[in-house]
């Protein structure tokens, strides 16, 4: 119906979001919907639309940000998880603790606070470093959270990007898919999940943690309860790649 052609993976899926569909965002609109559950949305403050490009236009001099608070986003049951996302970074980071998306009540530092999150970092005017990372909350280096960073993952500005991040809560293992290929992953056998790792109370949120925000054109989210496999990823990218001339 809404999924296009070829169509997108919906087992487990339990937020799609797409700028460029109308049943999704309308201009002047304060609210960002999930195609087939119009009761789940964010609530979204100081963002702009581009309704040629068919992206939600967040700013950093506006501070913009999109909240989720409803409870069937924010227990992904359990555990493990897929975040598809497909945006455009469209300035130089502001700061170090701008993030893509979060569930998390802080960016600032990783290890001390439950939840996860997808944090870009200023670095050059070309790249940002980038830190995605899962922790329970109990204490940096105490085995307690995953986290991809380095060059592996640095992200382009002005770029389209297909990004999915998994997270396999029988494997530990903490991934990242560009463009449909496997580029990152970690795994962790240690006590990541003892804590109060889902602290549901905590919203999911785009674009900007308590501080930041982040310059970005956002233009498809999905989340899934569960994590994609390979084939999967590919089947989503491909029915992507074409609207956004991905390669």
């Amino acid at each position: 119906m809404y999924y296009g052609s070829p169509p997108i993976v919906t087992n487990g899926l339990v937020l799609t979001l797409d700028a460029g569909n109308t049943k999704s965002y309308t201009s002047g609109s304060t609210n960002w919907f999930s195609l087939g559950n119009p009761t789940l949305s964010g609530s979204l403050t100081n963002v702009g639309f581009d309704a040629y490009k068919g992206c939600l236009l967040f700013a950093s001099s506006s501070n913009s940000t999109c909240i989720f608070n409803n409870s069937d986003l924010l227990n992904f049951n359990t555990g493990s998880f897929s975040i598809e996302v497909v945006v455009k970074l469209t300035a130089t980071a502001s700061g170090t603790v701008n993030t893509l998306w979060q569930k998390r009540n802080t960016t600032s530092g990783v290890g001390g606070f439950p939840g996860y999150q997808y944090r870009i970092l200023n670095s050059t005017t070309t790249l940002a470093s980038t830190i995605i990372a899962v922790d329970n909350g109990t204490g940096a280096n105490n085995g307690d959270y995953i986290s991809l960073q380095g060059s592996s993952t640095t992200f382009p500005y002005y770029t389209f990007i297909h990004s999915v991040i998994t997270f396999n809560v029988s494997t530990l293992k903490l991934a990242e898919y560009r463009n449909g290929v496997l580029i990152t992953s970690e795994a962790q056998n240690s006590g990541i999940m003892t804590g109060s790792f889902y602290n549901n109370n905590l919203n999911f949120r785009l674009g900007k943690n308590e501080g930041n925000s982040l310059d970005a054109e956002y233009y498809v989210l999905r989340a899934y309860n569960r994590v994609l496999s390979q084939q999967e990823i590919t089947q989503n990218y491909n029915a992507l790649k074409s609207r956004f001339n991905l390669t």
